[in-house]
C-alpha cells in the first residue's frame, strides 16, 4: 500500500521532467511564473523524500 503513493510521485516527476515546458503550460498554469515553477519542484521533492523516508523507517521498525 505505501508503495502506490511512491510510484505515484515518481511517474508523475518523471512525466513532468521529461516534457517541454509548452506541453505542460496547458495543464499546469503556474509553470509559466518561474519562482512559482521553481517553489512547486522543491515542494514535490521534498514530498517524494518523505514518502521514502516515512515507508523505510516504517519497514525497519517492523523487522
Amino acid at each position: 500500500m505505501q508503495s502506490l503513493p511512491a510510484v505515484t510521485v515518481a511517474a508523475s516527476s518523471v512525466l513532468k521532467t521529461t516534457r517541454f515546458r509548452e506541453q505542460l503550460s496547458s495543464q499546469l498554469p503556474w509553470l509559466s511564473d518561474t519562482p512559482a515553477a521553481l517553489y512547486m519542484t522543491v515542494l514535490i521533492l521534498l514530498a517524494a523524500t518523505g514518502i521514502t523516508v516515512l515507508a523505510v523507517d516504517f519497514h525497519a521498525r517492523r523487522r
